[in-house]
């Protein structure tokens, strides 16, 4: 395969959240790093040696960020296309404002088309009927902004995904991403693997038969692409990877600010000790990713522990993101 530049660049503007999701280590978090102007400013100069086209700000969750407006300025003024990663809490007073200053692109986490399920899951009471307000007014406001939903499926929600489809439909969501529950605790019940295992063919089914939304990745086949990889979700929480080596590596940058240091996967940000020692400190930012990206093409399948559909798929067809950067 001929060599690739990377596309995108996901920034992580803050550790903050105002969230209190039972899955994430920035849950409720109040005293995390939050990316500056001036930090901004000098990763943009560091982005121009490569051929970035895209720029996702995410968190924490990024509108705690009050700098993210004159981000999405920037990014525009240096011919970047920016989307952001939210919880959607903060959407409604703040939709206006991101978008008349060149936002191009919203992902909203919804886990559900029941608002007592959904704020269950997230920890904020009435996150739900604000994330359908907001998407309405920003259909209403800017008809043509890509509205992407992100889910993370679990034994909370496997019995109610057809009725999320409807709703987003009914919403004219774009674009759809279904991601399995990442936790060190397995949740699933493991006696319910045929209950389970019959709502998620009755989803896959019913998703092929529709075109209303965009399913990005592997979502039809979130929870795997066989029965096999199924039980291995549902019994070890283990979820499936790359047949062979992921050229996603290439073509994705993560930068996180608290730890100065640029990463070539959006999924390993969290577990950065599987690849720490491939970092030197003599290295820029970019050939640090470099040689991450190197070494997790050759170990990445046996050593990562686990990797999105979307990402999975984009490992096995990286190409298509130089059709369209707005497929991841």
């Amino acid at each position: 395969m001929k060599k690739q530049n990377p596309k995108i660049m996901f920034i992580r503007v803050t550790e903050n959240c105002n969230a209190n999701c039972f899955m994430c280590n920035y849950a409720r978090k109040t005293d995390g790093k939050e990316l500056t102007e001036s930090e901004f400013n000098n990763l943009i100069k560091e982005m121009k040696k490569n051929e970035y086209q895209l720029i996702k700000f995410t968190g924490g969750e990024p509108l705690l960020n009050k700098e993210l407006k004159h981000f999405i300025k920037i990014s525009k003024i240096n011919g970047y296309k920016t989307s952001i990663i939210t919880n959607g809490y903060l959407l409604k007073n703040k939709y206006k404002e991101l978008i008349d200053s060149g936002l191009n692109h919203i992902t909203i986490s919804l886990d559900s088309s029941k608002s007592e399920v959904h704020d269950k899951i997230r920890g904020i009471n009435g996150l739900y009927d604000k994330i359908i307000a907001s998407i309405k007014e920003i259909k209403k406001y800017k008809p043509d902004i890509k509205i992407r939903i992100n889910t993370v499926g679990s034994y909370l929600n496997i019995f109610d995904l057809i009725s999320m489809y409807e709703l987003l439909s009914e919403l004219h969501v774009d674009q759809w991403v279904i991601t399995p529950l990442k936790a060190t605790v397995n949740y699933w019940n493991i006696n319910m693997i045929d209950e389970y295992y019959e709502a998620y063919l009755e989803f896959k089914k019913y998703v092929s038969e529709k075109n209303k939304i965009q399913l990005l990745g592997y979502t039809r086949d979130w929870a795997g692409r066989n029965k096999e990889e199924f039980i291995n979700l549902i019994k070890y929480n283990k979820l499936y990877r790359p047949n062979g080596k992921c050229y996603l590596v290439d073509k994705l940058r993560f930068y996180i600010p608290s730890k100065g240091i640029l990463i070539p996967c959006n999924s390993a940000a969290h577990r950065l000790d599987e690849i720490q020692t491939t970092i030197d400190s003599k290295n820029g930012l970019e050939e640090n990713a470099k040689i991450m990206a190197d070494w997790l093409k050759e170990f990445g399948s046996k050593k990562c522990t686990g990797c999105g559909p979307i990402n999975v798929w984009l490992a096995e067809n990286p190409e298509l993101l130089d059709e369209d950067v707005f497929l991841f």
